[in-house]
């Protein structure tokens, strides 16, 4: 079950590759965060599948941890 949470006037949301499709087809995402994981699973849930129009994103902010993970920020170029 996908989780909203308000932090101020932010609101961040945790869910499915669904959700995060249909927030950002219908333009509503201001940015993403992407953890990319040092795994390969070779099958499973496409990230933002359900997205039919491309998205010009900019990379805003990087950040590594130990653990081999990274964070990527973007932001949408409209």
């Amino acid at each position: 079950m996908p989780q909203l949470t308000a932090e101020g006037k932010n609101l961040v949301v945790n869910g499915g590759p669904g959700l995060g499709s249909t927030l950002a087809q219908l333009g509503l995402v201001d940015e993403y965060h992407f953890l990319v994981q040092p795994i390969v699973a070779g099958r499973g849930p496409q990230l933002l599948g359900g997205v039919r129009d491309r998205l010009n994103l900019k990379l805003s902010g990087t950040k590594s941890f130990g653990s081999g993970v990274v964070l990527l920020r973007y932001t949408p170029v409209r």
